[in-house]
């Protein structure tokens, strides 16, 4: 885990459950501080504690069970939280229990300022109809929209996978040196799927072999080991087809082959999507 300071916050992840992330910002000046996603109780409590934080604004990136679970506790100790998420949420937790409840929508050029920090907002569905990323200077909190070398499970139908593909390709296009906070560490699962696909892939085999998987990532380096920032490259085609005919994919490999070249990015995607939920290191 890394902590990121900057002249006027501080980024401090917190590591919640098996392998979830949330993420404080410290505002410079004052012992108030964000908190994005809510998973689990007593890490984010000590982390409080330990910096004699006042929680005073939590930031949910969807409606996903697994980043709600403390939001009961932390509402009990901080009765004036403002909270913040996409208006869907109202359907999954009581909004009314927050001293206030900020709600965006599916536009893409919101703006949300919280405390003395202005950060954008994109609108990313895909994994869940209310996931919102919020960029704050190059750094992007993206709940479970993408992982280090992956990215969310899709639990609709074909429209939730061309969203998530939509999200990604939006994710994809801001710069190279943009910083991704996401909800989960699934690192090593994600970068052996990807060596699976390429295997003499250099960058891959190196993040392997750290010792330990960190937050933040960033796009340069997702552009490099991350399979599906790279679905519109004809030479990553190339090589998905080959990894479907040596694994014997043959109803896979038809539909990649006979895919139209206007598809073929989006079909890529969707097929070592599906494929990715279905593998195991």
């Amino acid at each position: 885990m890394v902590t990121k300071n900057n002249n006027d916050y501080k980024i401090i992840p917190i590591k919640c459950l098996a392998d979830n992330y949330c993420y404080i910002i410290e505002l410079k000046g004052t012992k108030d501080v964000i908190l994005f996603d809510a998973s689990q109780s007593t890490p984010i409590k000590d982390k409080l504690q330990a910096g004699a934080y006042n929680l005073a604004h939590l930031v949910l990136t969807h409606h996903h069970h697994d980043h709600l679970g403390a939001i009961d506790d932390l509402l009990a100790q901080h009765p004036k939280l403002t909270g913040y998420g996409h208006w869907e949420l109202s359907k999954h937790i009581e909004v009314s229990k927050f001293s206030q409840f900020k709600q965006y929508n599916n536009n893409r050029d919101q703006v949300a300022h919280i405390g003395d920090l202005s950060f954008s907002l994109l609108y990313l569905p895909g994994h869940a109809s209310s996931s919102i990323g919020f960029l704050l200077d190059n750094h992007l909190f993206i709940g479970d929209v993408v992982f280090k070398a992956g990215c969310g499970g899709i639990f609709g139908g074909i429209s939730s996978y061309k969203e998530m593909w939509q999200s990604i390709n939006s994710i994809n296009s801001l710069p190279a040196d943009t910083l991704l906070y996401p909800g989960h560490d699934l690192s090593l699962d994600n970068l052996k799927f990807a060596q699976a696909i390429e295997p003499n892939n250099e960058f891959i085999k190196s993040e392997i072999a750290r010792p330990s998987c960190v937050t933040p990532t960033n796009i340069a380096l997702e552009r490099k080991i991350n399979p599906f920032f790279k679905t519109a490259k004809p030479e990553f085609q190339a090589k998905v087809r080959a990894f479907l005919k040596a694994n014997n994919h043959h109803a896979e490999l038809l539909e990649i082959t006979n895919s139209p070249p206007e598809k073929l990015s989006f079909i890529t995607f969707l097929i070592i999507r599906k494929l990715k939920s279905r593998w195991k290191c």
